[in-house]
């Protein structure tokens, strides 16, 4: 259940960025097309149980939520725009926010763990420790085995 809430958690996150992206197309700027890009190469992975888009869903998703929610802090306080305007800003914001905290926490549990194959076959621990560096192999943090 917990690797379902992750990827529509990114789902919802790939999509406000596209509806945030649409202007930036229109005005022939490609910047912000990095983001969703990323976005999306992290949601594939999850959807095909890579290593890898599990450590960069945990590594962005909580880079990337805390820097949103002190943009949003930052904003409430200095945005002098009138109400309306400042509610479709943290609609917005709120929209990458939460799916980011909420990513961040569904993959820390062992069931993404196991998804991601995240889980010693031999002593049955659930790790983090890349193998290498595309993280497309596990090392057990107790029994040192490489999988």
């Amino acid at each position: 259940m917990s690797i379902i809430v992750a990827i529509i958690s990114v789902s919802v996150m790939v999509a406000g960025r596209i509806i945030l992206l649409l202007p930036d197309l229109r005005a022939g700027r490609l910047s912000s097309f990095i983001t969703v890009a990323i976005a999306i190469l992290i949601l594939i992975g999850m959807i095909k149980g890579h290593k890898l888009a599990w450590q960069w869903g945990r590594i962005l998703g909580i880079i990337g939520a805390i820097l949103f929610t002190i943009t949003l802090t930052v904003g409430m306080l200095v945005n002098k725009a009138p109400f309306s305007g400042k509610l479709v800003a943290w609609t917005f914001t709120l929209i990458q926010i939460v799916p980011l905290y909420v990513l961040f926490f569904s993959l820390g549990t062992k069931e993404a763990k196991k998804h991601f194959g995240l889980i010693c076959p031999q002593c049955g621990i659930a790790t983090s420790k890349a193998g290498n560096f595309l993280f497309t192999q596990a090392v057990c943090k107790k029994c040192n085995v490489k999988w």
